[in-house]
């Protein structure tokens, strides 16, 4: 197996893990400060990592060569929920939350600006428009005005200059990734859940714990897929959890979407499709020589 094709396996399971990820948040965001559940989120992940690994060699989450990288990193997913609690503010959740869709084409811009890994045309117009179907299907004609550009575009570049960033530590230990991703949010943010806390009962505790769960396996699929490829080659594949939970909610609320609404989702599948189509064809004529 290539490391491309191992790359979109990965990348498969980090965007449905992810999307199981977000349904589960969303419940806990209903009745707890986004804060309170981010922080805990990766409270979580830290203990596991502790349980897991700190008892055999708790150095080995540590070690790193580049460490002020590694927070910054980390920082980049404070950033990013931050960027939607004051969209959210102004009025502009939905549409921050469409326009995230833009990340795939701003994450094959900063792999090629910083990374020098340039991605195919094919790749770029299916990022393209397949995030542009993805905008208009969640915020539709809604643009941001003013000051709410700055949340909203803080929104998708924060995600994409993570991803960005992950493959750019491809060579450092996955511990220490990992580690480090959740240490610099946990950090950040102990100073302020104080203000914002409020006890779980049960249910929402085991809520809690399976999103900080779950959460680790998500960002250690997402570490995985960028050591095995450059992500200019799978970026269009992030797009694949908009028609996952529109479905979703398609079923949840018996609805039947119209010919607009399918149109656009096809396009979102099609622009997914395409990266697959490309590496699982490179795939088999590196098989059949």
């Amino acid at each position: 197996m290539t490391g491309h094709l191992r790359s979109t396996y990965y990348m498969t399971g980090f965007v449905f893990l992810w999307a199981f990820i977000e349904l589960m948040g969303a419940v806990l965001l209903a009745r707890y400060s986004a804060f309170q559940v981010v922080w805990t989120r990766y409270l979580v992940h830290l203990g596991l990592m502790a349980m897991i690994f700190g008892w055999r060699a708790p150095g080995s989450l540590l070690r790193t060569r580049r460490p002020g990288f590694q927070l910054l990193r980390s920082l980049m997913m404070l950033i990013m929920p931050a960027s939607w609690v004051f969209a959210a503010w102004m009025d502009a959740g939905r549409t921050a939350a469409g326009w995230f869709w833009s990340a795939p084409l701003m994450i094959l811009a900063i792999s090629a600006l910083l990374l020098r890994e340039r991605s195919s045309g094919a790749v770029t117009l299916a990022a393209a428009l397949g995030g542009m179907a993805a905008v208009v299907l969640i915020a539709g004609r809604s643009v941001p005005s003013g000051w709410q550009w700055l949340p909203v575009i803080g929104m998708a570049a924060s995600f994409g200059l993570y991803v960005v960033m992950t493959r750019s530590l491809r060579t450092e230990p996955l511990r220490a990734n990992l580690f480090y991703t959740a240490l610099g949010v946990f950090v950040a943010l102990t100073p302020v859940v104080p203000f914002v806390w409020q006890p779980p009962d049960a249910s929402d505790l085991v809520l809690f714990v399976a999103v900080g769960g779950f959460g680790l396996v998500c960002l250690w699929c997402l570490d995985r897929a960028m050591a095995s490829a450059p992500v200019s080659d799978t970026a269009p594949l992030l797009l694949a959890q908009v028609p996952f939970i529109v479905s979703l909610g398609w079923i949840a609320g018996h609805n039947t979407p119209n010919y607009r609404t399918l149109f656009l989702v096809a396009v979102i599948i099609v622009a997914c499709a395409i990266p697959l189509v490309r590496i699982h064809s490179k795939f088999r004529v590196s098989v059949s020589q």
